[in-house]
């Protein structure tokens, strides 16, 4: 087979192309390294194209921190609950590290394309255009043999024993300060209170209360002199939120200036968990009185990497 090298829009010749093209249906993926944003990302993009999908990853250099937990906790929703039918997720035992980066289609089971190459299965390698990536094609069968190997030989993330592959750096809490070892992170705080208005409608946190709407859909409101910032990734890059009593949410700004921070795989998930945190029911109306009872009335983001976040909510 002739070969094939390739530098540029690598996320679409080799995360999509081939199921746009009816090429294949399942895509398998080793990666040295691996994000639960870049999959999230990923599975919106597929679950975009085609409802016959399949997307299998193999996360090979668990030792060397591969998988933070905030990751762990994102890999393990996306599994059960968002692409239960179409995504499986893999670690490599702490005493096998594999650092290999390859991707391989099938169609119907069979190999039909293969690509070996530098990018990790990240946003960074694969959709920010940070850094300089190349992949050149490999003969499918060969490929599919390593990666099935691989996967065949690590632990479901969704298994107890997967946490021996996670290397836990989320920051600790010590009163108003949020530290990671001896630093101290960058965090940002804003009041929700003027989110409701009065009557509590058509804001972000009730954004789903219009019209026919699910009336949990919510969004958390940026205000302008953090959106104008760098704090937050730019559109459309996904980034992790964890917050202070351990829910995990894949995120990314939407609207003008992204100044909303919205949940693109499931636009409720905000405000379900905002609604039992206050202690309504599915679908109640919040207001200014809910959040001050309930000691909410604040949200406050702390960075611990480019793209994963802690939610601490506080009183006023």
């Amino acid at each position: 087979m002739s070969l094939q090298i390739i530098s540029n829009s690598l996320s679409e010749e080799i995360l999509t192309s081939p199921i746009r093209r009816r090429e294949a249906d399942s895509l398998h993926i080793l990666s040295g390294f691996a994000s639960s944003n870049a999959a999230s990302r990923h599975l919106r993009s597929l679950s975009e194209i085609s409802d016959n999908f399949n997307l299998q990853l193999t996360i090979g250099m668990a030792r060397n921190g591969a998988i933070t937990q905030n990751s762990h906790l994102a890999f393990r929703r996306l599994t059960q609950e968002f692409y239960c039918t179409k995504f499986s997720c893999n670690y490599m035992p702490v005493t096998s590290p594999i650092h290999s980066k390859i991707y391989v289609w099938l169609r119907e089971q069979t190999p039909v394309r293969a690509w070996i190459c530098s990018a990790n299965y990240t946003q960074a390698a694969l959709y920010t255009f940070r850094q300089q990536e190349v992949a050149s094609s490999c003969n499918p069968n060969q490929a599919l043999e390593i990666v099935q190997q691989a996967y065949n030989s690590g632990v479901s993330c969704t298994s107890d024993s997967a946490q021996a592959c996670v290397a836990d750096r989320v920051p600790s809490i010590a009163g108003n300060v949020i530290q990671r070892g001896d630093l101290v992170l960058e965090t940002v705080s804003w009041s929700l209170l003027s989110d409701t208005r009065e009557d509590g409608l058509r804001y972000g946190i009730n954004w789903g209360h219009r019209g026919t709407r699910n009336r949990n859909e919510a969004y958390i409101p940026i205000p302008s002199q953090v959106y104008n910032t760098s704090f937050f990734p730019d559109r459309p890059i996904n980034f992790t939120v964890r917050t202070d009593d351990g829910f995990v949410f894949t995120c990314v700004r939407e609207q003008d200036n992204g100044k909303a921070i919205t949940t693109p795989i499931n636009n409720s998930d905000i405000g379900l968990w905002l609604r039992r945190r206050i202690g309504l029911n599915s679908g109640d109306l919040i207001t200014s009185d809910n959040l001050q009872s309930a000691n909410v009335a604040i949200v406050s983001f702390s960075k611990i990497s480019e793209d994963e976040y802690l939610l601490e909510m506080k009183g006023e």
